[in-house]
């Protein structure tokens, strides 16, 4: 009877979590640009080896709407091997537009990684705003207008987006995509009911003096991934959760790929989690713990079910229970987000993420991980 009740005691926890995280996510309003903003922005690119990427996200920056005067585009290169300064380069003279520059962290003696690119770009960075985002991303003409408009009138000392994942079409693209669309609703809900819990990078905003006043990423720059969260973090602990807010806008989302194989996620999600024991917030902790225990739960109790057969019972009502708590929000997030028909895979996603949720999170703390070519520990 023990392991009922602790089950029990585990999903009703979960239940009020993410309940929380649904009223945070249907009482966030939409924004919509009401005004014209005249605002210094800089927006980084973290890059390594992208020469093939570059062009559309080039493109993308030049056709946005919001005054090429007020804005620059820094591409920070981080030891590329390629031949991404030689692309960047050739943007340059093509659009004969002096805001894209070029930063190669080659040139500032044991700078390396995505950390080290970032704060080496808002070092540079004339803008006031800083918005970061990635090679691989996608932009409508009115991302930069979006954002500059929500920081001029809310003045958030951090501002989180929403990110898209295009699936490509292929049943692993669109489980992807699903799962995505819980962490963008884990993003805005926690934020929106005042206890911010997640940030991507690939669409993040901040203010240039804000970072220099919180450190940047002094505190843990031997995590190799984290630029967000643990800027998220550093921010809300500089200057309280109500500094941190997120921009629920179709107008300012940036859509990502999904990743081709599945050697490619296993790499990422381990990434993901190594960052895992450089948390010190009470809530990121909490939540992640209570997260982690409720997806390993199932193959825990259909393990239990060998000797007990009331634990597979106990799976089922799992399986029933956490299916109707994850529903609203992610078909909310998913509908917002331009991919709701990936919600019909739920039923099929819950049991596939509790397995790998269960491996990934003790993988990712022990097994070494590949990462734009580089191996870490």
């Amino acid at each position: 009877m023990t392991w009922i009740i602790i089950s029990v005691a585990v999903l009703a926890l979960y239940a009020l979590l993410m309940l929380a995280i649904t009223i945070g996510w249907f009482r966030l309003p939409r924004f919509s640009k009401t005004a014209e903003t005249s605002l210094r922005v800089s927006v980084i690119v973290p890059v390594r080896n992208e020469e093939q990427r570059l062009a559309s996200l080039v493109n993308d920056m030049m056709a946005q709407d919001y005054p090429k005067k007020d804005f620059e585009l820094i591409f920070v290169d981080d030891h590329s091997d390629d031949r991404t300064k030689q692309v960047i380069h050739s943007f340059i003279e093509v659009f004969s537009w002096e805001g894209i520059r070029y930063i190669n962290l080659a040139d500032f003696a044991g700078r390396e990684g995505k950390k080290a690119a970032i704060e080496t770009g808002v070092e540079k960075a004339s803008g006031a705003l800083i918005v970061t985002t990635d090679a691989d991303c996608r932009f409508p003409k009115t991302w930069l207008s979006a954002i500059a408009a929500y920081y001029q009138s809310r003045k958030p000392k951090i501002l989180l987006a929403p990110v898209r994942m295009n699936s490509g079409g292929s049943l692993f693209g669109n489980l992807q995509s699903l799962e995505f669309a819980s962490l963008v609703a884990t993003s805005a809900g926690s934020a929106s009911a005042g206890f911010p819990l997640l940030a991507n990078g690939a669409n993040l905003a901040f203010e240039k003096e804000a970072f220099l006043q919180a450190g940047g990423y002094s505190s843990n720059r031997q995590y190799s991934s984290g630029d967000d969260i643990f800027l998220l973090q550093s921010m809300k602990k500089q200057f309280g959760t109500k500094a941190v807010q997120y921009i629920k806008s179709p107008a300012a989302m940036v859509s990502t790929p999904a990743l081709a194989s599945f050697r490619e996620f296993m790499n990422q999600r381990l990434r993901w989690v190594s960052k895992n024991t450089g948390y010190h917030d009470i809530c990121v902790l909490a939540s992640g713990a209570l997260v982690y225990i409720v997806n390993a739960l199932l193959p825990v109790l259909l393990v239990i079910g060998f000797f007990n057969g009331m634990a597979w019972k106990a799976a089922l009502i799992w399986y029933v229970i956490k299916l109707v708590i994850d529903f609203p929000v992610l078909a909310g997030v998913a509908s917002f987000s331009g991919v709701g028909k990936t919600i019909l895979l739920l039923s099929f996603m819950e049991i596939l993420n509790a397995f790998y949720t269960a491996l990934i999170g003790i993988a990712g703390l022990i097994f070494p991980y590949e990462w734009k070519g580089r191996k870490y520990q």
